[in-house]
């Protein structure tokens, strides 16, 4: 992959949020 593709860091920003929100939802069910 390369990195200094532009987009590159909104991609990446992209990914950490889908992540976030994956991790986030078993405690909003709590």
């Amino acid at each position: 992959m390369v990195k200094d593709q532009p987009g590159n860091a909104e991609y990446e920003k992209l990914r950490l949020l889908t992540i976030f929100i994956k991790l986030k939802k078993p405690f909003d069910q709590l």
